[in-house]
C-alpha cells in the first residue's frame, strides 16, 4: 500500500500544501497541490477535514480512532509545558551528534565506548570551538539488553561524566530502535534481546540514575517514537534497496493488529466493507503520484469518504502512539522536574520524509501532531535544517523552506517550540550558511536549539574544521 512517500515538505513556493509530508519533499505532495490549482472549484466542494458520525475519527473539534483519543485541533488551546519559554532567542545553542559507530559489542557480547581516547580529544576541541553541548544516543539495546528490568547504565555514566567534564550540556535521546540497518547487519545496536516493551521501566530507571545531571548538564531528553527515532511509519525503507527518493513509498498497515483494528473502527461507523481491503491502486515504493488513482480525483481517491476515512484511521492511529509514550515521558519527567526544582526540555522528532502523516493542501497534518506535543509540554524536532528550495531538483517539485515555514507556523499557534538538525552532512560554507538562514525567521523567532549530524573525523579536516569553528561562533552571538 504506497504511503505518499518520498521525503517530504511544501510545494514549492507554497506553504503548507502537501499530501502527508512530515519532512523533507515529496513529488506526491506537490502533484496533489497543483491539482488543487488547477480544480478550486473541485476541491471547494470537498470539506476541510470530514466528520463521521459517532465521532470516530479527526473532526474539527475532537474525534476517537480505535479506542484512542485524538485531540482537539481548537487553536486556543493552551501548552501544559512546565518548561516552555519564549522562542524569541537571539543565540542558537549548538549540540554535536555523537558519531553512530560510537558504542560497540565486544567479543563477550558485552557493549564498550569505543576510541575513548579520541572521543575525550574531540570533546575538548569542540568546547573550544564554542558547541554548546552533545547529542547522545541512549540505546534500549544496551542498557536494558539482556533480560528486563537489569539496566546497566556504565557506559553511560562514563560517557557522561566525559562530556560534563569537557564542560559541554547534554541533550539525550531514548532510544527505542535499532540502527543495524545503517551496518548493513554487521555491527550496531540491536534491540533489546529480550522482548520489545516497558518504555517506563526504562524512562525511570534513567531519570533515577542520572537525577543529578538534570538541569545543570542534560538540558534536553528526546523520547523514540519510531523508526530512527522519529514518529513515522516505515514507509520508505532505504537500507535494503526497496525504496529510493522521490519514491512514495508504501502503507504500513498489512499485520493482523491493525487490519484487525481497521475493521472495527470501519464496522462502527457502519461501512464494514471500508475494512476488509486495502486502498486500490496506490502503487509501491518507488511510484510518482501522477498516474496512482489513489492520489488523484475519482471514486476511491484520498478525497473519496472512503479515502479520507482511511487516512484519518492510518494517521490517528500513529498520533495515538505519540500520546501514549509522551504521556508516560512527560509523567516521568514532570515528576522528577518538580522533586528536583530542575528543568529539561522533552522534545519528540518528527520526520524529514513520509510516514503516515495526513497532510494536504486542505489539511494541515502538523496540527494534530503539534496539538498532543503541546498537551505533552513536548518541543518538535525537524530535521532538514540544512536544505534550500534552490538545492531541490526542479522535477521533484519540492519546498524544505515552505516545509519549515509550515512547522514554525503551527509551533506558533501551539505555543511550543521548534528544535532541529541537518539531514546531510554539511561543512561547506553554503550549507552551513543555510542552516544559519533556516534557524531564523523573518519574524526574528529563532530554534530553540540546533544539533549538528553528525561528529566524525571529517569535521577535524583543516577545510571543514576553518568552516565550522566560525559557524558555530556565528550561531552564538546575536542572530
Amino acid at each position: 500500500m504506497a504511503e505518499v512517500g518520498g521525503i517530504g515538505c511544501g510545494c514549492r513556493g507554497v506553504s503548507g500544501g502537501t499530501f502527508f509530508h512530515p519532512g523533507g519533499f515529496s513529488s506526491q505532495s506537490c502533484f496533489l497541490e497543483q491539482r488543487t490549482r488547477s480544480n478550486r472549484s473541485f476541491f471547494r466542494n470537498v470539506s476541510y477535514v470530514p466528520s463521521f458520525k459517532r465521532g470516530r475519527l479527526i473532526t474539527k473539534r475532537s474525534s476517537v480512532a480505535g479506542n484512542s483519543r485524538i485531540f482537539s485541533m481548537d487553536a486556543r488551546e493552551k501548552s501544559r509545558s512546565f518548561v516552555l519559554v519564549s522562542s524569541k532567542h537571539k543565540k542558537v545553542p549548538v549540540y554535536v551528534m555523537m558519531p553512530i559507530d560510537t558504542f560497540g559489542i565486544d567479543a563477550s557480547g558485552c557493549p564498550i565506548i569505543k576510541r575513548l581516547k579520541a572521543l575525550t580529544v574531540s570533546l575538548k576541541a569542540l568546547k573550544l570551538a564554542g558547541v554548546h553541548g552533545v547529542a547522545v544516543e541512549v540505546w534500549w539495546g544496551i542498557v536494558e539488553r539482556f533480560c528486563p528490568l537489569e539496566f546497566k547504565w556504565s557506559l553511560y555514566e562514563e560517557l557522561f561524566r566525559l562530556i560534563s567534564e569537557a564542560g559541554l550540556k547534554l541533550h539525550v535521546s531514548l532510544c527505542f530502535h535499532s540502527n543495524m540497518h545503517l551496518f548493513g547487519g554487521k555491527g550496531g545496536i540491536s534491540l533489546p534481546l529480550w522482548i520489545r516493551e516497558c518504555y517506563e521501566d526504562f524512562m525511570l530507571s534513567f531519570s533515577t540514575k542520572f537525577e543529578p545531571y538534570f538541569g545543570n548538564v542534560i538540558e534536553e531528553i528526546g523520547v523514540g517514537l519510531g523508526p530512527s527515532g522519529e514518529l513515522r511509519y516505515p514507509a520508505h525503507p532505504s537500507g535494503d534497496g526497496r525504496w529510493k527518493f522521490p519514491g512514495i513509498g508504501e502503507f504500513q498497515c498489512h499485520d493482523k493488529y491493525m487490519m484487525e483494528d481497521l475493521m472495527a473502527v470501519a464496522s462502527q461507523e457502519g461501512k464494514p466493507q471500508w475494512g476488509s481491503r486495502d486502498p486500490p491502486s496506490v502503487g509501491c515504493y518507488n511510484s510518482f503520484p501522477s498516474g496512482v488513482s489513489f492520489f488523484e480525483e475519482g471514486h476511491d481517491s484520498f478525497l473519496s469518504d472512503y479515502g479520507r476515512f482511511f487516512l484519518e484511521w492510518y494517521s490517528g492511529k500513529l498520533i495515538c502512539h505519540a500520546d501514549a509514550i509522551l504521556a508516560k515521558a512527560a509523567d516521568v519527567l514532570r515528576r522528577r522536574q518538580e522533586e528536583e526544582k530542575s528543568s529539561v526540555m522533552l522534545v519528540a522528532k518528527l520526520v524529514g520524509s513520509i510516514g503516515g502523516y495526513y497532510n494536504t493542501a486542505l489539511r494541515d497534518g502538523y496540527d494534530p501532531v503539534a496539538s498532543v506535543l503541546s498537551r505533552h509540554g513536548a518541543a518538535l524536532h525537524i530535521p532538514c535544517l540544512d536544505m534550500a528550495d534552490c538545492e531541490t531538483p526542479e522535477k521533484y517539485l519540492c519546498s524544505p523552506e515552505g516545509l519549515l515555514r509550515q512547522i514554525h507556523d503551527v509551533s506558533k499557534k501551539r505555543t511550543i517550540q521548534v528544535t532541529g538538525r541537518n539531514t546531510s552532512e554539511r561543512f561547506d560554507q553554503m550549507g552551513l550558511r543555510q542552516i544559519r538562514e533556516n534557524c531564523v525567521q523573518p519574524n526574528g523567532e529563532t530554534v530553540r536549539s540546533f544539533t549538528f549530524f553528525r561528529l566524525n573525523e571529517k569535521i577535524f579536516r583543516v577545510e571543514n574544521w576553518n568552516n565550522f569553528v566560525p559557524f558555530i561562533r556565528q550561531m552564538s552571538a546575536d542572530m
